[in-house]
């Protein structure tokens, strides 16, 4: 229980020797006498072996588990004292580990020894029949005499006889007893396996492969006391496994393996046998992948590539699966984590170029692994559904917003997976398609479409989350508009699934469409729209006025599912989308989205209303002034009122953390916008109204001590000139005189202000 250093250097040294009562005896001398004889003796060592593994890796993981503890009821008046606690757990981990590795690497000794001693006695056995064919009389009598005394006693009395054939035969000491069960056995090349095993019961073909699992599992558990501290663990980790398959397949033939490797192995025996070892396999890939690094996952690649190599040399339980591939493609989302804003300010920030780099890896082997697992059904090994998620999931993250090549990578993925019949489904591509949707069919070549598996995946709703994500971010108006079909198809079939659930017939329970996968879409509609600034007749007006219509239809079925559930960029993107419209109806739409957010906040702790959505709203209403409706400054001075009541209170603005509840006051930007709003009211009913508004606030303003600039009155000279131009009358010049005066106070001019509002008009 207290090994040191010095005692691994021991064990390791004494590998090639073999354990007899003899010491001068080495391997090579070794017969089967010798192996009856230490049976009891390697039993025992191992057992003892066993139980030290098995001792300090639970001290180890109890030392993780305690740190675990530690670190949920962290207490920042404590620091100092939970540092030196940690450091301590760290020390006991450490040192718990490493004893139970070197009594590892001892049993891992004592086993290679003993197949070596096994090897040696089949030797001698071989050259013992050599000998019989060249000299049959004086060797066959002396394996007579030896065998006939070793195998044909019957009871204690004739120990002494053996004894004195034994030393006669071969010089060494007899084993002490010979079980009943092996009277009239001759030992050859063809049951020796048989005799030693069943001698004592005693299988010592290695089977360190539990052991071995349970220490890479503490090694596993190692990411409590860091990231240093969680790369040496998996470097340990890679250690232990490499040692494993030199114990159990390198350093073994097939005949020394016994039947454990053979077909004669078959059935269920075979299934759990592959099971232990590819699980074996699998954790010390999930400690590669886990570590967010490119080495990680090329080493998680290599032991895949380590399974097929072990495979080929005929060990079937070292066999990949499709869940090794699985692993390596976790590995690359797990890649991608530090490439998110979330990430950009934690200590897993990264370089531009270690960030261009990672993309690139990240992009060529989600592509190359699905296609490495399509190509492999001739050996039964196929991609299943989590493949192909997993392999959109990193090119969604990896790829960079319009970037339409990461569409045509993404179709050539979808396709190798699901075939041809399904591809053209989901994409949408049949004879009546127009022919913008077409060109969708040319990012796949023709070699790919005959190329494409025969096994193929069927899609779920996560895998067109992800095409959503991956065909939003293209900036590529087609790929947008498949993503909203995408979309309205998941919608659609939600609803499928919740009526099923209502009819208790089963539900796929998929988290998508999520809030993520909505306002994928909406930021791809508001960004796509923001390009185009300009609405100048009366189809893009109504074009643009169908898209927000439909996006805003979204809410309904948002509300409907917790994991979809709406936020603050969603009603952003949608108020964002009615801005541009230039519709009438953009600032009515505006305040139906202000109070589904409201309804929304009441149950929504994190959603909490915010200028800049209010703002928005005010920008909706200038829209809907411009274009002509008729109450617009009225129904937008409203909504100021609404502003002002909130203002300073649960009203947020946009540079503060949601968190911040204290708010300031938004004032400064909603004025000047209420005045915008006036200026642009030019419909003879609403120029009266929106003129006095305007005054309204000037009034606040000066109120609230704001000092008005030279937009400001700007915006007033032109609502009083739109009031003018139907209403005219000697009154406007007293109307003007009030507005060069009140501007004259802050230092504006009269030419001034005539000379800005002329080059407007124009």
């Amino acid at each position: 229980k207290n090994a040191k250093e010095e005692e691994a250097a021991q064990i390791a040294s004494s590998k090639g020797t073999f354990l007899t009562s003899d010491e001068s005896k080495t391997i090579d001398d070794v017969n089967v006498a010798d192996l009856l004889a230490t049976e009891d003796l390697y039993k025992e060592i191992a057992s003892d072996l066993h139980k030290l593994i098995m001792g300090f890796t639970d001290i180890a993981e109890t030392a993780c588990s305690a740190q675990i503890a530690q670190g949920n009821d962290r207490n920042d008046d404590d620091e100092a004292t939970e540092s030196d606690s940690s450091a301590a757990m760290l020390s006991h981990y450490f040192d718990s580990v490493m004893k139970a590795e070197r009594y590892l690497e001892a049993l891992e000794t004592l086993y290679r020894n003993r197949i070596g001693a096994i090897s040696k006695a089949k030797a001698t056995l071989e050259r013992q029949n050599q000998l019989k064919e060249e000299n049959d009389t004086k060797v066959l009598g002396k394996i007579s005499s030896f065998l006939g005394d070793v195998f044909l006693l019957n009871d204690s009395s004739k120990e002494s006889a053996f004894d004195e054939s034994w030393k006669r035969a071969d010089g060494k000491v007899v084993p002490p007893s010979i079980s009943n069960t092996q009277k009239h056995v001759e030992v050859t090349l063809d049951n020796i396996d048989d005799v030693i095993v069943s001698h004592k019961n005693v299988e010592f073909t290695p089977k360190t492969t539990l052991y071995v699992e349970q220490l890479i599992l503490a090694n596993q558990m190692a990411y409590c006391f860091g990231m240093d501290e969680k790369s040496k663990s998996v470097q340990r980790s890679n250690r232990l496994l490499t040692r494993w398959i030199s114990i159990n397949c390198l350093t073994q033939t097939q005949e020394s393996l016994g039947n454990d490797l053979t077909e004669s192995n078959t059935g269920k025996d075979i299934t759990e046998e592959s099971s232990i070892v590819r699980e074996l396999f699998h954790t010390v890939m999930r400690q590669n992948s886990d570590l967010w690094t490119i080495e990680g996952v090329k080493q998680a690649e290599e032991w895949v590539k380590q399974m097929h190599s072990l495979q080929q040399s005929g060990y079937i339980h070292c066999t990949p699966d499709v869940d090794a591939y699985n692993i390596v493609l976790l590995g690359l989302c797990n890649l991608c984590r530090p490439l998110s804003t979330k990430h950009s300010d934690n200590e897993n920030r990264i370089s531009k170029r270690e960030e261009r780099s990672r993309r690139k890896f990240i992009l060529e082997r989600a592509e190359a692994l699905l296609t490495q697992l399509t190509e492999m059904h001739d050996v039964g090994i196929h991609p299943n559904i989590l493949s192909l998620n997993l392999s959109l999931n990193a090119l969604a993250k990896a790829g960079r917003d319009g970037d339409p090549y990461l569409c045509k990578t993404a179709n050539r993925v979808l396709l190798k997976a699901i075939g041809e019949e399904n591809y053209r489904s989901v994409v949408g591509i049949n004879d009546e398609q127009s022919d913008d949707d077409k060109s969708i069919d040319d990012t796949v070549e023709e070699s790919d479409l005959e190329g494409a598996t025969k096994s193929y995946v069927k899609p779920n709703m996560d895998t067109y989350h992800w095409l959503v994500d991956i065909y939003s971010s293209s900036g590529d108006a087609m790929y947008i508009k498949l993503g909203t079909t995408l979309l309205k198809k998941m919608i659609e079939h939600r609803l499928e699934e919740q009526s099923r659930y209502l009819l208790r017939e089963g539900s796929t329970g998929s988290f998508a469409p999520s809030t993520g996968t909505y306002n994928n879409i909406l930021r791809a509609l508001a960004k796509k729209d923001s390009e185009n600034t300009s609405v100048t007749d009366k189809n893009s007006i109504e074009m643009r006025t169908e898209v927000a219509k439909e996006a805003t239809t979204y809410l309904d079925s948002m509300v409907r599912h917790e994991t979809s559930y709406p936020t603050r960029v969603t009603f952003i993107f949608l108020l964002q989308l009615w801005r541009k419209t230039g519709s009438t109806e953009a600032g009515e739409y505006a305040d139906e989205i202000l109070s589904r957010m409201e309804t929304v906040s009441m149950y929504q702790r994190d959603l909490k209303p915010f200028s800049n959505g209010y703002m928005l709203a005010l920008e909706c209403w200038h829209t809907a002034a411009t274009a002509g409706y008729v109450g617009a400054a009225d129904r937008a001075f409203q909504l100021v009122r609404v502003i002002e009541g909130k203002s300073g209170q649960e009203l947020i603005s946009d540079d503060q953390e949601e968190e911040d509840t204290e708010g300031t006051s938004p004032n400064k930007r909603i004025y000047p916008l209420m005045m915008k709003i006036c200026a642009a009211t030019q419909d003879k009913r609403d120029t009266p109204r929106s003129m006095a508004i305007a005054f309204d606030v000037l009034k606040k303003m000066e109120d609230n001590g704001m000092t008005p600039g030279h937009a400001i009155f700007l915006y007033l000279y032109e609502s009083v000139q739109n009031f003018l131009k139907h209403h005219p009358g000697e009154e406007g010049s007293d109307l003007l005189r009030e507005v060069f005066a009140s501007a004259s106070k802050y230092g504006v001019k009269a030419p001034e202000l005539k000379n800005r509002a002329g080059r407007n008009r124009v």
